[in-house]
């Protein structure tokens, strides 16, 4: 809505803004200002504010809009095939490093860069993959192109493309459903499986420092409710740190699938103990020179490399950041893709749990 936030897309901001007044002025639209939150903390008689987050501006359709698309057959139920989202014109997206603490923590933001071959380079890559997989429909789910979005772009000059980089769907794609959905998804009319990497994480980590990782056995096997351990796992190696206590939401996560709270099962300590005992590479991870942007960077490299190794053999997949869905039969050839790319970027192959197709007509 502001001119000094301008991307460069195909409409204008002044054009934008002149077509939102029109539809405000015909009440086919209402709009919703956005704002920011702020923190205020006290210091003597003064208060110093903080940024803390906020929320963009919303548009909400109107009932004469809604009224006028359905004269010419446009329903909710079938707007995506009236209104096709383009691919993304841009796969590549850069952000800065998120800053501050606790609630006083800045997110990260979107930052512009300068075009080089390197750059470019990613940006063919990106969407080469997308205009391969938008030749096969995919019904149950949504999916219309990736963007890469790498991190901290503001910490190292010149930036070296090597944090972050993951893949993400536009908003109500398939990474946003819940594993139920994304088995019932057909890709070409065909049936998927979706291949996890078991713990993924753990597996790159100790493959960047050269040490051995037992792929056969269950990591998070401490003695304890399973998946606490994985969340602790999740969140240590999302943080820069130990936690020392749980985290917010890790905590409502928890609540919400098990009907208790996480603290009741065990404690951040407790847990952190077991799993350095198990792995002792854990204890050393808030001094370790590799960070949680090196292990999603080494993540998203094996996952696109794997994708681009099925798509020379005109095989299509879909990536949930840690696994990967495939056709049923194209199951062999991708998890012996994921080995070989895993062993590229770490020196070990990861183990792998394939989830089967869901029964057709289930949820």
């Amino acid at each position: 809505m502001r001119a000094e936030e301008y991307t460069g897309e195909p409409v204008s901001v002044r054009t934008f803004q002149a077509l939102i007044a029109a539809l405000l002025s015909l009440q086919y639209v209402a709009h919703v200002k956005g704002k920011k939150y702020v923190t205020k903390v006290a210091f003597a008689d003064d208060y110093k504010v903080y940024p803390s987050g906020g929320v963009a501006a919303h548009f909400l359709a109107l009932s004469p809009l809604l009224r006028l698309a359905h004269q010419f057959g446009i329903t909710g139920a079938n707007v995506d095939a009236h209104f096709l989202v383009p691919l993304p014109a841009n796969p590549i997206t850069l952000k800065t490093a998120s800053s501050g603490k606790g609630r006083r923590k800045v997110p990260p933001k979107r930052m512009r860069y300068v075009a080089t071959a390197e750059v470019d380079a990613l940006k063919a890559e990106m969407t080469t993959l997308n205009v391969f997989l938008d030749s096969f429909p995919i019904q149950g789910a949504k999916h219309r192109g990736y963007w890469r979005i790498f991190n901290e772009g503001d910490v190292a000059k010149p930036y070296g493309w090597n944090k972050g980089g993951r893949l993400y769907g536009l908003k109500g794609s398939y990474q946003n459903e819940k594993k139920p959905v994304r088995s019932a998804m057909l890709i070409g009319g065909r049936p998927v499986v979706e291949i996890d990497v078991n713990a993924s994480y753990l597996t790159i980590l100790h493959g960047l420092a050269k040490l051995p990782f037992d792929t056969e056995s269950d990591p998070y096997d401490v003695g304890i409710d399973r998946d606490a351990v994985k969340m602790w796992t999740v969140a240590t190696l999302g943080h820069t740190r130990h936690h020392v206590r749980w985290p917010a939401k890790l905590s409502e996560d928890y609540f919400e699938a098990h009907g208790c709270k996480i603290s009741d099962v065990a404690s951040v300590k407790h847990i952190r103990d077991l799993m350095i005992a198990k792995h002792p590479l854990l204890a050393g991870w808030a001094t370790s020179s590799t960070t949680w942007a090196d292990l999603m960077f080494a993540e998203s490299k094996a996952m696109l490399g794997s994708m681009n190794e099925l798509m020379r053999k005109g095989k299509p997949s879909l990536c949930v950041h840690d696994s990967l869905i495939v056709r049923l039969e194209d199951q062999q050839a991708a998890e012996e893709a994921l080995g070989r790319n895993y062993q590229l970027v770490c020196g070990i192959s990861p183990g792998l749990k394939v989830s089967p197709p869901a029964t057709r007509g289930a949820p």
